[in-house]
């Protein structure tokens, strides 16, 4: 007489639940993708949102240049008010110009800020300071318009000796709680620096680069603000180290 024998049942793993320590490792696996995947986004959008700067403050550049070759390389822009009779020797009015009216918000927001400075002139600051050094020296120039006697401010660009050092445009900190001022200007900067901690620049000779903390003085900005959290973040001031490189 055979003797029946009861063997346990083998549980296989398709059969068998996830213990709490699985299923924790998988929600810690999941979260530390996450956190990578969105740091890398962060990365590319700010890579990209710096590309557009360039490219905006280029094609800006690249107007006001056109605008000074048509007057025998000398630029004239007017920056002090909004008088409506001296529209055409603002920057506004050049982009505006050249664009045929069309929308200039497109190009003279701040990629960075669009929710916030969208529209709002001057995003790119001017540059009017006089530079010895690279035989820059800025004259003002009258104008009789309307019968009000009006100014502007002159450049002549075969004067400036080394045109890749000097800035024309830059991104301004304008409507970010800094004081209005042209942005290398010594007392009141508004050179702002949002792209990476850098900022794009157009120099007189008609290339772009981004410029941060290191590289302001090869610029000779001496100071600007620095922001780190976003559109709502106090700017930070940061001035350039003495050595020039």
């Amino acid at each position: 007489m055979q003797t029946l024998t009861h063997k346990p049942k083998n549980r296989t793993s398709a059969h068998r639940g996830f213990t709490l320590m699985e299923l924790l490792v998988v929600i810690v696996i999941i979260a530390v993708l996450s956190v990578i995947g969105f740091t890398l986004s962060r990365q590319v959008n700010a890579k990209l949102q710096a590309t557009q700067a360039v490219h905006r403050i280029r094609q800006c550049g690249a107007i006001v240049l056109q605008k000074a070759s048509e007057n025998h390389n000398h630029l004239i822009i007017h920056a002090n008010g909004t008088s409506s009779n001296m529209h055409d020797l603002r920057l506004h009015g050049m982009v505006k110009e050249a664009l045929m009216d069309g929308d200039v918000s497109e190009l003279v927001y701040t990629p960075a800020y669009q929710k916030y400075a969208k529209g709002t002139w001057p995003v790119w600051g001017v540059n009017l300071d006089d530079n010895p050094e690279l035989g820059v020296e800025w004259e003002r120039v009258w104008f009789e318009r309307g019968g009000d006697q009006r100014f502007a401010e002159g450049l002549r660009l075969p004067k400036c000796k080394q045109p890749g050092r000097y800035p024309l445009l830059a991104d301004s900190s304008n409507g970010a709680g800094v004081p209005r001022a042209r942005f290398a200007n010594d007392n009141q900067h508004k050179f702002a620096m949002r792209y990476r901690n850098k900022g794009p620049v157009f120099l007189l000779d008609g290339s772009t680069v981004l410029v941060g903390p290191g590289s302001m003085n090869k610029f000779g900005i001496t100071q600007g603000y620095l922001f780190e959290s976003g559109p709502q973040s106090e700017p930070i001031l940061v001035r350039a180290s003495r050595d020039r490189n």
